[in-house]
């Protein structure tokens, strides 16, 4: 009986023992904090892809510097322009990349947009706007003076509300970005044949780099800004246009980046945001041949995904998420949301959101192994 008795009580001060040191070792780990990741739109965000400067510690961006960010977001513009601690966006693309779009800011770091620019009100500049406006507080729009009469103009209408101020572009108008000067070249005046040359035209410097952004702006808009700005006989100060960085108008159409402006702007790098293999033919090779007769270095969204312009004083740099090289002799095309494998020619790969889209050089079976399934529509 006394042995039984030891027996327990041995057993007893064990499981003390064990119990104390599980409680010990839970304790200790609790107290080390875990970085948790969650997608916060609970939708397939398409990746995130995480280019050096974007939403990390403002202490890592130049002061005298700026960050612009061209994102993939298909047949359509979105750009994302950082100074400091503070955020500019400029037109957020169309629909299919509105969850993406917002996600991107959230997952970088992007608690508020300073100032939040609509080129003009076509849907695919406009609609991940409004997406951002409902999710992100925004402190100044900045809008065209015209109305449309279409549906996604009404929401965007709707949606702009929710900004703290709401301002009407007006030519010459200037904002400070923590540093960075943005600068209103063109804005609506109503005089405009089409919608596209309503597009406002802004240009960003800051420590001796500088970049300008036009939207869809076309033929006449540039003309006008050519000779405003350079060529008018007048005894004010004229307005340099040349800058270090273009974004191309209008996809890389015909209709714009005539040989005058492009000379006028004279950019070194040219960015060009447009959908893989579109209906319209963008970029033109008219247009990519003008751009680099005049020494700018061509960067697409469809060959190379999202595209940031990182500068400082000193230097400048492009960062690309993808190798074009890589992109040339690709076998098939994924869905990163649905897991299929596609055929390039695909009836599907153009009804495939473009943050979606991974373009691989692996063979099916490697696929198959990693979780992809072949398309039921073309079989590859």
């Amino acid at each position: 009986m006394v042995k039984r008795l030891r027996m327990i009580i041995i057993m007893i001060a064990v499981l003390l023992l064990v119990t104390g040191a599980v409680f010990f070792l839970f304790s200790y780990s609790a107290g080390e904090p875990t970085e948790e990741v969650q997608n916060p739109t609970g939708e397939e965000s398409g990746g995130s892809r995480e280019l050096p400067g974007q939403g990390s510690d403002p202490a890592t961006l130049s002061a005298d510097g700026f960050e612009l960010t061209m994102l993939d977001v298909g047949q359509g513009l979105c750009i994302l322009v950082r100074s400091g601690d503070q955020y500019l966006l400029y037109d957020g693309g169309g629909r299919t990349s509105s969850s993406y779009v917002v996600s991107y800011l959230k997952q970088h770091g992007v608690k508020a947009v300073e100032y939040l620019f609509a080129s003009h009100f076509d849907e695919d500049h406009i609609a991940g706007l409004i997406g951002v406006l409902k999710t992100t507080p925004v402190k100044t729009a900045v809008i065209p003076s015209y109305e449309a009469d279409t549906a996604i103009y009404h929401s965007f209408m709707e949606a702009v509300t929710q900004s703290d101020t709401v301002k009407k572009a007006h030519e010459g108008d200037a904002y400070d970005l923590n540093g960075l000067k943005v600068e209103v070249l063109y804005a609506c005046t109503g005089a405009e044949e089409n919608e596209n040359d309503r597009s406002t035209v802004i240009r960003l410097s800051k420590g001796g780099y500088s970049a300008i952004l036009t939207g869809d702006a076309e033929k006449a808009t540039e003309t006008y800004l050519v000779e405003k700005y350079l060529t008018e006989n007048t005894s004010e100060e004229k307005h340099d246009l040349s800058s270090t960085l273009y974004v191309v108008g209008h996809h890389g159409s015909d209709t714009s980046s005539t040989e005058d402006f492009v000379k006028a702007v004279h950019p070194k790098a040219a960015f060009i945001s447009v959908g893989r293999d579109n209906e319209y033919g963008h970029p033109t090779e008219n247009v990519l041949q003008i751009l680099e007769s005049n020494g700018a270095s061509v960067y697409r969204t469809d060959l190379q995904g999202e595209v940031c312009f990182l500068c400082s004083a000193n230097d400048y740099e492009v960062i690309t998420e993808i190798d074009e090289a890589k992109t040339d002799d690709f076998t098939y095309i994924l869905n990163t949301s649905s897991h299929k494998i596609h055929k390039p020619d695909c009836e599907a790969v153009g009804k495939m959101a473009e943050h979606n889209k991974e373009y691989t050089t692996k063979n099916k079976e490697e696929l198959i192994r990693e979780g992809y399934a072949p398309c039921g529509l073309c079989n590859p």
